[in-house]
C-alpha cells in the first residue's frame, strides 16, 4: 500500500500527537538559527504514523532527495505514504511496529544500509535502536526518515569525515568505513584528473 495524501487532509483527521516540534529552532555551532520543525501523529485505528514537516525544516530536502534515488526502497518497508502540500513533499506516513531487538537489526540491517549507501550515495545518520522496527509481516525498517544525508555534501580530512550538519549525525563504523572509502576513492579520481 503505498499512497499519496494532501497535508490538507492530513489536518481534517483525528489523531493523536505523539510529538509536536512544528516550531522548534536549534542554534548552530556558529549560533546561527536554523528550523528543525516537524510533528508526529498516531493513527491507532489504522495503525499509522504521519510525520509533517514545517516547510523550513533543515533535513526536509534530504528525505526529499533521498526518496528520489529509491534511499528507502529496501530499507524502509514501513513507508507507506507521502504527505504533499500542494506538489511539495511536507512528511510522510509510515505504518507502526515495535521495536527490532537492536544486536539482531544492527547485524541484518547494516548489510542491506552498507549496499544501498554505495547504490544511492546516501547514508542513514541516525542508527538507533528506537528507529529500527519489526512490522507485523517480519520486516525490519528504519524510521525517523529524515535522518539521511548525501556522502556528496561530506569532505575527508585524513580519516575525519567533516558533516554539515551541525547537530553532528551519528554514524556507526561500518557505514564509516564505507563512507571513508568512497570519499577516499573519489579524490584518488579527482586527482588522476
Amino acid at each position: 500500500m503505498k499512497f499519496d495524501i494532501q497535508l490538507s487532509e492530513v489536518n481534517k483527521m483525528e489523531f493523536d500527537s505523539v510529538r509536536d516540534k512544528m516550531d522548534r529552532v536549534v542554534k548552530t555551532k556558529a549560533n546561527n538559527e536554523e528550523c528543525h520543525g516537524r510533528s508526529v501523529y498516531r493513527d491507532k485505528k489504522n495503525k499509522l504514523y504521519y510525520k509533517v514537516f514545517n516547510k523550513d525544516f533543515v533535513r526536509r530536502q534530504n528525505f526529499i532527495d533521498a526518496l528520489k534515488v529509491g534511499f528507502y526502497d529496501r530499507l524502509s518497508p514501513a513507508l507507506v505514504g507521502i504527505i504533499y502540500d500542494g506538489d511539495d513533499i511536507m512528511g510522510y506516513v509510515t505504518t507502526a511496529g515495535e521495536i527490532a531487538d537492536f544486536k539482531r537489526a544492527k547485524k541484518e540491517m547494516t548489510k542491506i544500509l552498507v549496499e544501498v549507501i554505495k547504490e544511492t550515495n546516501f547514508f542513514y545518520f541516525d542508527f538507533v535502536e528506537a528507529n529500527i522496527i519489526v512490522l507485523e509481516d517480519g520486516q525490519m525498517s528504519l524510521v525517523d526518515l529524515e535522518s539521511v544525508l548525501s556522502i556528496n555534501k561530506l569532505q575527508l580530512k585524513g580519516d575525519k569525515i567533516i558533516y554539515p550538519d551541525p547537530i553532528g549525525p551519528k554514524v556507526n563504523d561500518q557505514q564509516a568505513d564505507i563512507i571513508r572509502g568512497i570519499l577516499k576513492e573519489r579524490s584518488k579520481s579527482t586527482a588522476r584528473s
